[in-house]
């Protein structure tokens, strides 16, 4: 599958992104096979689904319009993110190969629902910074 070449170009920018560190993230041939992983579906689940969206967002990052490829590397990184978070130990290269085929069946469908979690989470965060921002607007204005 042509789109695991852009795995090299994503560990580069991850690379670059942590401070040139190439040991930013560790795999172990366990897969998810962390404890919590193993026994609690809700996470396996959690981890395959930001494993499609990341390898989603990474072959658009490779293969998708010229216009949109940083936007599609900025996802593919957002979704190796969460999966380092929810499992360092990810083995992401053997399950990178094993969800691959799929990717080509799911292809429009998956990318609008990964679009759909990072929209969901910019609406969060920009909720935040405005509840911030008035407070800290409101902290700063004179009080009588």
């Amino acid at each position: 599958m042509r789109g695991f070449a852009a795995l090299a170009l994503l560990a580069a920018a991850s690379c670059s992104l942590a401070g040139g560190n190439s040991n930013a993230t560790s795999n172990t041939a366990s897969g998810a096979n962390s404890s919590s992983s193993q026994s609690d579906p809700v996470s396996a689940e959690a981890l395959t689904s930001d494993l499609r969206c990341f390898l989603a967002f990474t072959m658009l990052a490779e293969n998708g319009p010229a216009e949109r490829r940083q936007q599609s590397l900025t996802a593919a990184i957002y979704f190796l993110g969460r999966l380092d978070g929810r499992d360092s130990r990810f083995d992401l290269e053997r399950r990178a190969e094993a969800e691959g085929p799929s990717l080509q069946r799911d292809g429009e469908a998956l990318v609008r629902r990964c679009a759909q979690i990072l929209e969901r989470r910019g609406q969060e965060v920009t909720a935040i910074g405005q509840r911030i921002s008035e407070r800290e607007r409101a902290k700063a204005r004179p009080r009588p």
